[in-house]
């Protein structure tokens, strides 16, 4: 086996934790849940989950070939970077492993033995698709930007991008559509059997296959392409704003004990998390969307909303710095009812924008789920599983949905 294969491997190994494993069972468990409920048309349900499984797996490539945090350190190196790039594909597919189990576990849901492995079928197209097309896609994304050629289709979709960066900005997109195409065929060819059923695996073989020449000088040009892309927004960015971090204005209102460990967390999360912390109107907005036409159902998107971003409170006392530990006293009670009114203020746009457009109830179950979450980082501060806390909110959504849908 290749020596990046196996080291990997071997990495992905290392880290599969029995926490993580109970959080593959918790995903399995939610995902049974929806398959079950999602109704009787088993073709909307297989597209509905395998697109929204090929697009994750698109990001997730990204970041694992273009934006790997050894990225820096490996391109110093001879290597072979037809192997990097299939070592850099097993990574992504290992870190995705519960979402795409889940994914698998909901269309298991369909009644019909039939469709049942049908769907299970695009299932594993779709997670093949969505390694290896984007995995292609990105590389091509990154011959794109730095072919003259095309600078000036690149400066026409741009806008106040860096040019660089438009051809990573659409390469997801573009993947989704060749995706997307493929997998509206198989799905609607789960109810009517077609030949559409083997057009995704089709397109995967098609991406593997290319991944190789595709990688020969475009994994050590994407350096060179991040390169020019950071220092052109470092250019443009404003020196005072990366001492700025969101709602560092309300320090001011908490007990002077607070205050410290307030503004370390407020830091930390924005620097390390913003993804999540910024997600959180997404999130109320999409159970506004759910909740518009099926109430209780916006009630329990807006509870799921609200564990996810709750979530940060536990992910945070892992990613802690050291220094900080050292330099600021420990005190355990102060440190949490500091975390806690930081999360629950970022935790609120999920929970606030469906109370205000659904009504109270779910403004209440939204409140309730954040509740649950900071409890649980309050009972394993010593040991926040990734996988323990998926598996309590799996357990804390059931709860909070039997009450309050």
């Amino acid at each position: 086996m290749n020596v990046h294969l196996r080291l990997a491997l071997r990495r992905a190994r290392s880290r599969a934790t029995l926490a993580e494993v109970g959080g593959v069972a918790a995903a399995c468990g939610m995902a049974w849940v929806v398959g079950t409920t999602g109704g009787g048309d088993a073709s909307a349900l297989t597209f509905r989950v395998s697109t929204a499984l090929a697009g994750w797996l698109g990001l997730a490539t990204y970041g694992a070939i273009v934006r790997a945090e050894d990225r820096n350190l490996l391109a110093l190196l001879p290597l072979d970077e037809a192997a990097v790039v299939r070592a850099a594909v097993v990574t992504a597919a290992r870190e995705q492993l519960a979402l795409i189990a889940a994914a698998m576990v909901a269309v298991a849901a369909v009644p019909d033995p039939g469709e049942r492995v049908r769907a299970l079928g695009v299932i594993a197209s779709a997670t093949a698709m969505g390694l290896t097309v984007s995995s292609a896609v990105h590389l091509g994304a990154v011959r794109l930007a730095r072919d003259p050629r095309a600078a000036a289709l690149l400066d026409l979709v741009r806008g106040q991008n860096p040019r660089a960066q438009a051809a990573f900005l659409y390469a997801p997109g573009v993947a989704l559509a060749v995706g997307g195409l493929a997998l509206a065929g198989a799905s609607t060819a789960v109810g009517q059997p077609s030949v559409a059923l083997v057009v995704p695996i089709a397109l995967a073989g098609v991406a593997a296959w290319a991944l190789g020449p595709l990688s020969l000088g475009a994994w050590y040009e994407a350096s060179v392409v991040l390169g020019e892309i950071d220092a052109r927004l470092a250019r443009l960015a404003d020196p005072l704003e990366t001492r700025r971090v969101a709602l560092d204005w309300a320090v001011r209102f908490l007990p002077p004990s607070w205050r410290p460990y307030a503004l370390r967390d407020l830091r930390d999360g924005w620097r390390a998390r913003r993804s999540v912390i910024t997600g959180a109107y997404v999130l109320g907005l999409l159970a506004v969307a759910v909740g518009v036409s099926q109430p209780e159902w916006g009630r329990v998107a807006t509870m799921a909303g609200a564990l996810w971003v709750a979530g940060v409170a536990t992910a945070m006392t892992t990613s802690e710095l050291p220094f900080l530990r050292a330099t600021l006293p420990r005190r355990d009670g102060v440190e949490w009812a500091a975390r806690v009114a930081v999360v629950g203020a970022w935790c609120q746009p999920a929970v606030l924008l469906p109370g205000v457009l659904l009504g109270a109830p779910a403004a209440l179950a939204g409140e309730a789920a954040v509740s649950a979450g900071l409890l649980f980082s309050a009972i394993a501060r010593r040991a926040p599983w990734r996988g323990a806390y998926m598996g309590w909110a799996a357990v804390s959504l059931a709860l909070l949905t039997w009450g309050f849908a």
